[in-house]
């Protein structure tokens, strides 16, 4: 009777399998055929007539446990043996591989005298199926594991509050929360505080854990209602050992000072401002100027909005960061994004903010409106997320960040927004990653490693 070679059938779709089989003395004692995705696999099971296969579970074109399948089910190849291997070392690979015919299940990554060793024992009856190899535990070492150090922002931007005109509660709004504009700006050893809507209640909370902090500056970016309704219930004002300057633009009407003790009148409220047990000072923000807070600077820039009311540019470890919650842009422009230009009459309300924000990698900056609801609130102040992209074809930001959302927008509306604004940026073909702000949310300006 002639001899005839045993014939091995490798479908892989890697050629490592073949380059390590072949480098082996052991190479020339079978007869091979490679292939390398599940058609060819098939094609060669009847014309090579193979004696044992070695099948990569996930084969492309087609998964190995279809081939499997079939192959047992035809009574021409069901005797041709397979030796199933896989990375994907998995219980339901293994039983699916086991129930279905194959003879051994092989977990890759293997030595080529190992699968020789198989091939040996297949030929000669001597195989046995092994217990499924997932209990094993592998050493790979003590220097192997990574263990990934935790770290914490030494300075950042944390937003309390990002709604405007008032703030709101109930389920649909817990992604995003409720409070309206406060903004925390920390270094290592300074706090600025940006408007005290309610936003303020739960920094002020934390603050009066920190014995370190005693004092503090609040900038006030102007004085309606959303942006100062959170100051009396701010807990540092019933510290002695709190001092706190209030910043803010000089008023139309009655100063800020003036506006605050009213507000703390006995009328609307149990403690007047005079009987607060922190020191409080008010202070004067003018437009073009700088104020320095220990490392971190800020620069006031009016927008356009009812009464006097101030954006900010943020300095801070060679980062520019523009935070403007209130600004009406393009007064009355219901067109699209891209077909505004530099030079258009509207423009010129914002030539100064956009030479202001011209070096900010992010801004910080409202999108308040749907552009159909911006039709019915032309002059309120507030930006539609059309008009507000037409500006930011002028800046060179990176990272738009949006915030002061609509009390009447939902978590659900939001996202929708967020998507339509998205599509916007893409159709002015604006490169600019979009972020839309949550209350708790943190912007990290730098990293220290915790201890």
């Amino acid at each position: 009777m002639e001899f005839r070679t045993k014939r091995i059938l490798v479908a892989d779709g890697s050629k490592k399998t073949q380059s390590s089989l072949e480098s082996s003395q052991a190479f020339e004692n079978y007869d091979f055929m490679f292939v390398f995705d599940g058609e060819s696999c098939k094609e060669a099971i009847a014309s090579f007539q193979p004696d044992l296969i070695l099948l990569e579970l996930f084969l492309p074109k087609l998964h190995g446990i279809q081939l499997l399948k079939w192959m047992k089910n035809d009574i021409k190849f069901r005797s041709i043996g397979v030796i199933m291997m896989t990375y994907e070392l998995m219980l339901q690979n293994y039983r699916a591989s086991l129930e279905f015919g194959a003879e051994y299940f092989l977990e890759r990554p293997f030595k080529p005298s190992f699968l020789f060793l198989l091939f040996e024992k297949y030929f000669t009856n001597t195989l046995q199926i092994e217990p499924f190899p997932g209990e094993q535990v592998i050493d790979f070492g003590v220097d192997s594991y990574f263990n990934p150090k935790i770290y914490k922002p030494t300075s950042y931007l944390k937003f309390w509050g990002t709604r405007g005109s008032i703030s709101v509660s109930g389920q649909e709004y817990v992604r995003t929360g409720g409070n309206t504009s406060c903004l925390e700006i920390r270094d290592r050893k300074n706090v600025v505080i940006i408007d005290s809507g309610t936003g303020i209640r739960p920094l002020g909370e934390e603050l009066v854990n920190d014995k370190k902090l005693t004092n503090l500056n609040l900038l006030i970016s102007h004085t309606h209602q959303d942006h100062v309704v959170g100051f009396p219930f701010f807990n540092p004002l019933y510290m002695e050992k709190t001092k706190l300057n209030v910043w803010s633009p000089i008023g139309f009407e009655k100063t800020t000072e003036g506006l605050f003790t009213q507000m703390l009148a006995y009328s609307f409220f149990p403690v007047r401002l005079d009987q607060m047990h922190a020191s409080v000072k008010f202070c004067d923000l003018h437009d073009s100027m700088e104020y320095k807070f220990g490392d971190i600077t800020i620069c006031c820039c009016y927008t356009y909005h009812p009464g006097p009311t101030l954006g900010f540019k943020i300095k801070m470890e060679g980062q520019n960061i523009g935070y403007v919650t209130d600004n009406e842009l393009l007064v009355g422009y219901h067109g699209h994004p891209a077909d505004i230009p530099m030079n258009h009459q509207l423009m010129d309300l914002h030539s100064n903010l956009i030479e202001f924000l011209s070096d900010c990698d992010t801004i910080i900056h409202e999108a308040q409106y749907f552009p159909n609801e911006y039709e019915q609130r032309v002059g309120w102040g507030h930006s539609s997320i059309t008009n507000a992209t037409a500006i930011f074809k002028f800046l060179n930001c990176k990272h738009w960040i949006v915030t002061h959302h609509d009390p009447r927008h939902t978590d659900e509306q939001l996202a929708l927004k967020a998507d339509l604004h998205r599509q916007i940026l893409d159709e002015v073909g604006l490169d600019c990653r979009l972020t839309y702000a949550y209350d708790g949310m943190i912007f990290p300006i730098r990293f220290k490693e915790s201890n």
